[in-house]
């Protein structure tokens, strides 16, 4: 049943990549597969509850929060999914702890908040990628390596690297 379940997860994750890198190469995002990939990982959950890393390995524990994260569409969905990780942290620490920081600042970035993490970028009209603005600069350092994120001036380095190239 975990090998079944994670292979499950893990094609909708290749799906969801695959689309995403498609979209970097000029083809229109299909919103669809999104709103197909909630559809079933809703399914998954009722039936599994949330794919923790001891029920369908890490990989798969990680391929299941991508269609979370990526249901801006749904946003009560990922609201009900941020205070589900939230709860295994706390209960179990079966998750990757990133995964809370990914989906916290998604949504505070579209609720027109500050974020917590810095993990959210976005891209400006020229089409520079900018960092959206952080809540607490002071704190977010600790933060990140609470919740076994990089440092953030390693993502500012890429996006800096990133825009230097739109220059040439």
């Amino acid at each position: 049943m975990k090998t079944i379940l994670a292979k499950r997860i893990n094609r909708m994750a290749r799906e969801d990549q695959k689309m995403r890198k498609n979209h970097k190469k000029g083809m229109e995002l299909d919103i669809g597969l999104d709103r197909r990939h909630v559809v079933k990982l809703k399914k998954i959950i009722k039936e599994y509850g949330w794919p923790t890393i001891s029920l369908v390995g890490k990989k798969a524990s990680f391929n299941a929060w991508l269609p979370a994260q990526h249901a801006d569409h749904d946003q009560k969905f990922q609201e009900t999914i941020l205070l589900s990780l939230r709860k295994i942290d706390r209960e179990t620490h079966d998750i990757d702890r990133a995964n809370i920081a990914y989906l916290t600042d998604r949504l505070l970035v579209k609720k027109k908040k500050k974020q917590q993490f810095g993990t959210q970028f976005d891209f400006d009209k020229s089409g520079r990628l900018l960092l959206h603005p952080i809540k607490n600069k002071k704190t977010v350092k600790k933060l990140r390596k609470e919740y076994n994120l990089p440092p953030l001036d390693n993502f500012i380095r890429m996006a800096d690297e990133f825009n230097a190239k739109l220059k040439k």
